[in-house]
């Protein structure tokens, strides 16, 4: 088990998940990101402005994925863990 962290990332800011969720692996966190992003579009519907989104990273704060809350659907360029660029939430490694 890992420990990941939903952000909520907007064009000007993120709101910091300072408490994560334990998470077996990136499927089943890429899974409850989507639910999360579900709850978080239908409750802020109106609200929801196209550029927000989940920004999920992990323990070290390395961003592993996007996940658009009006798609519900992760970014194109997701390559889970040991792909793509690996970044900090806030800038970069």
């Amino acid at each position: 088990m890992a420990r990941y962290f939903f952000h909520l990332e907007s064009r000007t800011d993120i709101l910091q998940d300072d408490t994560g969720e334990e998470i077996s692996d990136i499927e089943e966190a890429v899974s409850h990101a989507a639910q999360v992003a579900r709850e978080l579009a239908r409750n802020r519907l109106e609200r929801v402005r196209a550029r927000e989104r989940l920004l999920v990273t992990d323990a070290a704060g390395v961003v592993l994925f996007r996940l658009p809350l009006l798609s519900c659907h992760v970014e194109p360029g997701f390559h889970g863990l040991g792909g793509g660029s690996r970044s900090r939430a806030g800038g970069t490694l």
